[in-house]
């Protein structure tokens, strides 16, 4: 429905089929069962990664302005993801919060934000995190995310410059496709067998590379609008997540809590970059513009795919570089991605005395059950 709408209508097309696919979705969430919703992580998001980078291994994977760009763009947005948390600490502390709970939940976030969904959890254990808060800034986790994946796909879908609408890609013939989907599924299988999510990513991405380097051009022209289908189908199962009982169960505290955290890493990314890009560099910028090989600046779609690996980790990461006609950043988001994924967790534990030293400070109380 969603690859129809976006070929059909001239608003949908603005909006692009991720959005429409997902606010589809949300509408229809009530529908939805679990085993759906949880194909669409284990299998639609790798998938989707594994027929892309199948697809695009022709495009320069040593291009090192583009990976150097990026991995500027991450540190700025793992800088961020911590300031962002930060902030949350100041913004709740002193409005009869809990000092324990909310720093923790802070950390957890961080860590998310820096890494990944798998970071959060191992924050939220080495922290002894109580399991109600747990659950409820787990929730509230992904009900940002998918708000936060719809603003992307909103801004990649109009900053688009390169590369075709997911509505402008042609189905394949059986033959390949079929083989496209047994190449998928066995990677996504035997990376599933490794426990640590940065490792599998990695592996997935290994994998994928070293298959479309021999697989023939009829299996790679195939897997282009395969990993579009696989990566609208996770965008449905994500905002099927979003329904009435999900917002009932994180509750406005975590909410509220993830959303500030989201914003702060959103501003405090955007706004040193813009600065570098626009204003107190500007003669330093004109020195690097000299040679454009040594471009240093992010773009705006660099800086998004970097957020991107922040936030959702390198599989997201490197899907949303691809649907917004950056093939070429495919691997540079996984890349940094992954070293996100390894850094992450300590990152959250080591940055943890902080927060909470942030909270005493403004004041608060001490049940650590929930976070107000």
């Amino acid at each position: 429905v969603a690859h129809i709408s976006e070929k059909k209508f001239i608003w949908t097309k603005r909006l692009g089929a991720p959005v429409i696919s997902m606010c589809l979705a949300a509408a229809m969430a009530q529908n939805v069962t679990p085993f759906i919703r949880s194909a669409c992580w284990d299998f639609a998001l790798p998938a989707s990664l594994v027929l892309s980078l199948i697809g695009t291994w022709q495009y320069k994977m040593n291009n090192n302005s583009n990976f150097v760009r990026v991995g500027i763009a991450f540190g700025f947005g793992t800088i961020a993801s911590i300031l962002g948390s930060a902030f949350t600490c100041f913004c709740l502390s002193g409005i009869g919060t809990d000092n324990e709970a909310l720093a923790t939940g802070a950390a957890a976030i961080c860590a998310s934000y820096i890494g990944g969904t798998a970071n959060f959890f191992a924050v939220a254990n080495a922290l002894d995190t109580p399991i109600s808060l747990t659950t409820a800034l787990a929730t509230a986790d992904i009900v940002v995310m998918a708000a936060y994946f719809t603003l992307l796909g909103l801004v990649g879908n109009t900053s688009r410059s390169e590369g075709v609408q997911i509505s402008q890609i042609k189905m394949p013939r059986i033959i390949p496709s079929l083989i496209c989907i047994c190449l998928a599924s066995i990677i996504v299988f035997f990376s599933s067998l490794l426990h640590t999510a940065g490792a599998r990513t990695a592996l997935l991405a290994l994998f994928a590379a070293l298959v479309g380097r021999f697989v023939t051009n009829n299996i790679r022209l195939a897997s282009a609008p395969l990993a579009a289908i696989a990566l609208l189908y996770f965008y449905a199962g994500l905002g099927s997540c979003v329904t009435p009982a999900i917002f009932a169960k994180s509750g406005p505290q975590a909410l509220v809590l993830a959303s500030i955290a989201l914003i702060g890493h959103l501003l405090f990314l955007a706004f040193p970059i813009l600065l570098w890009r626009y204003f107190s560099f500007r003669r330093a910028r004109q020195v690097l513009h000299k040679n454009k090989n040594r471009q240093m600046i992010p773009s705006l779609i660099e800086t998004l795919v970097a957020s991107n690996a922040c936030i959702g980790g390198p599989s997201t990461a490197a899907a949303f570089a691809i649907a917004s006609g950056r093939s070429d950043l495919a691997v540079s988001a996984v890349l940094w991605g992954t070293i996100g994924y390894a850094l992450a967790t300590s990152l959250g534990i080591t940055i943890y005395p902080s927060f909470r030293f942030i909270t005493s400070l403004l004041g608060g109380t001490s049940s650590s059950s929930s976070i107000f």
